[in-house]
């Protein structure tokens, strides 16, 4: 049966989170994890966001045989690694004004309640950003609203590789879209690599179209 996580509180120091809408959950078979978008509130019911990657097993079977090489070993220290880095990318876009802001960030250990008592939970939980997910609203997005969207879109992708960084996983689900005030906010960095950045980027570049905001497949019609 799915875990349900809307309604759960989670204690997170000193303070607990509790979860209201999920915008997004994935499964990462590899890692032995579960990534989980929410949004929630604080103990003083403050909006905020939390990026959780939860621990689906604490104890998983040896592999003998493996086809990439690899060993639970190196896919724990992967996990930990992702986490590191989209820690590390909030940190330092702060300043971009289009991603959330990092309000704390931790391990919490799964209690008896949770998927997998014992497990960790690694949490970052973010501020809240306005506005609804681009992949719920993308069909019904105006054009104006599209080429609004790319723009600011190079923008906060431009400022993170002038920051060292580089963004490799593009997709709709990962931007909110403020209609109201004609914003847009990147609010999962799980695809922010530290690599020195690259090439710069612009309205036309591979990694803005690869979010398919404008491709004809994002369309009604």
């Amino acid at each position: 049966m799915e875990y349900r996580w809307p309604g759960k509180k989670i204690r997170f120091n000193n303070d607990y989170i509790q979860l209201t809408v999920v915008l997004s959950r994935r499964l990462i078979s590899n890692l032995d994890e579960c990534v989980i978008v929410a949004r929630g509130v604080n103990g003083a019911d403050e909006p905020l966001m939390a990026k959780l990657r939860v621990e689906l097993d604490p104890n998983p079977v040896t592999r003998v045989d493996d086809s990439d090489g690899g060993s639970d070993d190196d896919d724990r220290e992967a996990a930990k690694r992702r986490f590191e880095d989209e820690w590390a990318a909030l940190e330092e876009l702060n300043g971009s004004e289009h991603t959330p802001r990092l309000l704390g960030c931790g391990v919490i250990k799964q209690d008896d309640s949770m998927p997998c008592p014992g497990g960790y939970i690694r949490a970052l939980i973010m501020s809240g950003v306005p506005g609804q997910n681009v992949k719920e609203i993308l069909l019904d997005l105006e054009d104006g609203e599209r080429v609004m969207i790319e723009t600011q879109l190079a923008k906060v992708l431009e400022y993170m590789r002038l920051q060292g960084w580089s963004f490799v996983d593009p997709k709709p689900g990962s931007l909110h879209w403020d209609r109201k005030n004609r914003k847009l906010y990147l609010i999962d960095l799980g695809g922010a690599v530290p690599d020195g950045g690259g090439e710069a980027v612009g309205v036309g570049s591979r990694i803005v179209k690869s979010f398919m905001i404008t491709s004809k497949w994002s369309r009604r019609d």
